[in-house]
């Protein structure tokens, strides 16, 4: 029987056999689908060994071993998570907030994040975002933010609202030069009782769209989800232990989606097998046009992605 004629859900395993691939279906939606394929599952009946059951004296190297691949662990989970939420709500925009004072407490640009968000909230209650924070590459004591969003946002309405979330004071400025209208941000600054126009060297933060460098010299503004979504997992990893001291590894908005996940076992006895299967799913089952396959050096490790949808004719 075709795998494409059988329901995901309905798989089964023959208790007989002891050898299965076991997979890992990911389903996004806007963001595409990706199956992970496990090493060979080996199953033993033989009880388990009293003696495995017992906690095991270890040295200090070997505490430090588990601790490092613990942290590995925690860290590649943690990308995976995050490219899944990117995808899932298909986030195109990226936008890069900095200060203009090396801040080097990530929870001082948490707070100041919170104050823009109250503000945000206001005018764009449904959009959907994702923030990263991220040491400078210059100065890797300060923080700055990269935020995902799933909507095309006005860059003034997010520069005012993040001048406001740093103390000041803002308004905005309208001048006619022909038959342009020019939009303006004016920053004010507190002295004493009075607020006053900020020069630009006062301005305590900005906020950029960054663009994505494509071939050619091509640059547009909007991403691609998946590149998007693979572009922030690198950033969140390089700061992973700096932000899991003192705060969450990602921000993400309440509304986001989360991918539907399923797992299954294949019917595949070998490797080739394997791959051929998880291909046709993800390829004939859920009409991915763009399709790219991953497998480990040692081969035991298998990863597929598909995005797009399959033109019909």
């Amino acid at each position: 029987m075709d795998i494409l004629t059988q329901n995901i859900e309905d798989r089964g395993y023959d208790p007989d056999e002891t050898r299965a691939y076991r997979a890992r279906l990911t389903l996004c939606k806007k963001g595409g689908v990706e199956i992970s394929v496990s090493v060979p599952f080996v199953r033993s009946l033989d009880p388990i060994p009293p003696s495995m059951l017992m906690p095991k004296e270890m040295t200090g190297d070997e505490r430090l071993e588990r601790d490092l691949a613990n942290a590995r662990r925690a860290a590649r989970h943690a990308r995976q998570s995050l490219r899944h939420l990117l995808k899932c709500m298909n986030a195109q925009y990226l936008w890069t907030f900095t200060f203009r004072d090396d801040v080097d407490d990530i929870k001082i640009a948490q707070k100041c994040y919170a104050r823009f968000l109250r503000l945000f909230r206001e005018k764009y209650p449904e959009t959907k975002f994702v923030c990263v924070p991220e040491r400078h590459s210059k100065n890797r004591t300060s923080w700055h933010l990269h935020v995902a969003t799933s909507d095309r946002l006005d860059v003034y309405d997010v520069r005012r609202f993040w001048w406001m979330a740093l103390g000041h004071r803002v308004e905005i400025s309208y001048s006619t030069e022909g038959s342009k209208t020019k939009k303006e941000l004016i920053g004010y600054v507190k002295q004493g009782s009075e607020w006053v126009r900020a020069l630009p060297e006062e301005i305590r933060g900005n906020v950029d769209v960054k663009a994505h460098s494509a071939r050619w010299g091509n640059n547009k503004t909007q991403w691609d989800a998946s590149r998007l979504a693979s572009y922030l997992a690198k950033y969140m990893e390089k700061t992973f232990e700096e932000a899991t001291k003192s705060a969450r590894r990602y921000w993400p908005s309440k509304n986001c989606e989360r991918p539907q996940v399923d797992r299954f076992w294949l019917m595949a006895t070998n490797l080739e097998d394997a791959i051929i299967e998880a291909h046709k799913i993800v390829k004939q089952l859920y009409g991915c046009a763009h399709v790219q396959i991953f497998l480990s050096r040692d081969y035991l490790s298998l990863w597929i992605s598909g995005s797009g949808m399959e033109i019909p004719f």
